[in-house]
């Protein structure tokens, strides 16, 4: 596994174990969520990425949700 940090305006739903998809296969979870002071968002969330499935750089990342109670994940996608 290697370690992703990602900085968003907003985590709503986001807890440690949300998945973390690429075009809707499962890469990982999020390991931990945080308050930042960063200028690239307020909240850090720390990825833990399968190393079998590298993030391409030109992949977008969004907060997205899914299910009958609206479970909050990340995802990537837009990768080349």
């Amino acid at each position: 596994y290697y370690t992703i940090n990602a900085y968003l305006a907003d985590a709503a739903g986001l807890r440690p174990g949300s998945p973390v998809t690429l075009d809707g296969v499962r890469i990982g979870e999020v390991e931990g969520v945080a308050v930042s002071g960063d200028p690239r968002g307020n909240i850090r969330v720390q990825l833990r990425i399968s190393q079998r499935n590298p993030v391409p750089g030109d992949a977008k990342l969004t907060l997205a949700s899914s299910g009958i109670f609206g479970d909050s994940f990340l995802a990537f996608s837009g990768a080349s």
